[in-house]
């Protein structure tokens, strides 16, 4: 009794007819075209019998069949099966509602994979992260926009440029620039603060000569320099926080020497809040602007 193979046995057999390198070469040369036997030898430099042999295996396994000249029908020709070859992808997932993809950060990797999936399968897929980012990586969004593919709506998308300030405690030097930048930029900068080592809280004299120029940072505290923090981050201006910083390949960097603020009065951080200002007013003029 005959039994009609299962989809997946006439699909490795396919596979395997088209494992040998020789072979693959002839149903290349055949997508171009029906050919002879002989025309095939010769654009192949290969001899007779060995292409009898590769055509055989290729017309037992359905992707080639032979067909007579519509001229003079003496003549055989080898001619491609094209619906052999679409046999070869895989069938889509039965019974599959909804496609989860999960990395680190759900920031680039499984945000791309997920619009990927919706675009070509039209079904349903989300994306999450182990210790999600706060938001998408703006190279990722550049990518979606050139392929046309919709990222996840319940995800934060921002194309505002983002600055991470870090130094050791993040109490002062980088509390007061991101102070500074927020005051000066508005809504159109995402800023951050980290530090290598934060203390309990923000350094009081540097809360004091904030509140001197009209900014209030007492809301702020500090925080630990995290890694999703850093890596979704457009550019990252350090200040002291030495080899704690992490360092991310396309990233824009800038280390800022400011005095320490730690141990000193009003009257010392005034000068250092100051020079902050003029290095922020400078940084702003460089961002991007958001789109």
């Amino acid at each position: 009794m005959n039994v009609e193979p299962s989809p997946l046995i006439r699909r490795a057999r396919l596979h395997a007819a088209l494992g040998d390198p020789a072979r693959l070469a002839i149903v290349d040369a055949l997508i171009l075209g029906d050919a002879s036997p002989g025309e095939i030898a010769r654009r192949l430099d290969l001899p007779t019998n060995l292409v009898a042999h590769h055509v055989k295996v290729l017309t037992h396994a359905g992707l080639v069949a032979r067909v007579r000249s519509e001229g003079d029908r003496r003549r055989s020709y080898l001619q491609l099966r094209p619906e052999a070859l679409a046999t070869l992808v895989p069938p889509r997932l039965a019974g599959v509602h909804r496609v989860v993809f999960v990395c680190t950060h759900n920031s680039a990797r499984s945000q791309l994979a997920a619009a990927l999936w919706r675009h070509r399968t039209r079904g349903a897929a989300a994306s999450a992260g182990t210790k999600p980012a706060a938001r998408v990586h703006p190279r990722a969004i550049a990518v979606a926009h050139h392929h046309q593919l919709d990222l996840d709506p319940a995800h934060p998308v921002s194309d505002k440029p983002s600055v991470l300030f870090v130094c050791v405690h993040n109490a002062g030097r980088s509390q007061m620039a991101a102070g500074w930048l927020r005051h000066l930029a508005g809504d159109t900068v995402e800023v951050r603060s980290a530090g290598s080592a934060p203390a309990e809280t923000v350094n009081p004299a540097a809360v004091e000569a904030m509140r001197e120029v009209g900014i209030d940072i007492t809301d702020q505290s500090p925080k630990l320099l995290e890694y999703a923090t850093a890596e979704s981050s457009d550019v990252i201006i350090t200040m002291g926080c030495g080899d704690a910083c992490p360092v991310f390949p396309g990233k824009r960097y800038e280390d800022w020497k400011l005095a320490d603020p730690a141990g000193k009065g009003v009257d010392a951080v005034r000068p250092i809040r100051d020079e902050i200002r003029t290095r922020v007013e400078k940084l702003l003029t460089e961002l991007p602007a958001a789109a």
